[in-house]
């Protein structure tokens, strides 16, 4: 069975929903998948940022492409991985 969504991570309340239990029912270990994204994503935005804004940071749109695709992308833009 696949979801309308198709089990992206979207960057919406859906993200935060998920974690909502993590803290209060002592399971911290499950925040780890949030922080990893979080961590590849501040490196993988840097470029876009750049790129659209003229700034040094990173930025998140409203979706996330699994890393894979971050990287093929890259790829065919010329972009060192």
């Amino acid at each position: 069975m696949t979801p309308p969504w198709d089990s992206k991570y979207t960057i919406n309340i859906n993200i935060e929903v998920n974690y909502w239990l993590a803290g209060p029912t002592n399971l911290i270990e499950c925040y780890q998948p949030l922080f990893d994204l979080i961590q590849d994503i501040s490196q993988t935005g840097q470029p876009t940022a750049k790129i659209h804004y003229g700034t040094v940071c990173f930025i998140l749109l409203f979706f996330c492409l699994n890393k894979k695709k971050i990287l093929e992308t890259r790829r065919k833009l010329g972009m060192s991985s």
